[in-house]
């Protein structure tokens, strides 16, 4: 259960703590993975491809790096992130 301590400051229990912070990790990672498609979808907007989302992604991975898209599927979302960072 959360409480106060002696101290006045807010503690919380074990249980509560890991599943706040398992909270806190799928947000971190819906950012990311939106991020991930607004940058994509930017690209794809900027070469004039009439594609958008995860078949953006397979046409920008093929063309840059020639990977199939059984291959960008095995990506992580922190992966392709850093793979599209240096992009416009």
């Amino acid at each position: 259960m959360d409480r106060f301590s002696a101290t006045g400051t807010f503690e919380l229990d074990s249980n509560n703590s890991a599943s706040i912070a398992e909270q806190i990790i799928v947000q971190c990672s819906k950012g990311l993975l939106m991020f991930n498609m607004e940058r994509i979808n930017a690209i794809a907007r900027q070469r004039n491809w009439k594609l958008h989302g995860q078949q953006a992604l397979y046409k920008y991975f093929a063309e840059k790096y020639h990977w199939l898209p059984s291959q960008v599927r095995t990506l992580s979302t922190e992966e392709i992130a850093a793979l599209l960072e240096g992009e416009p």
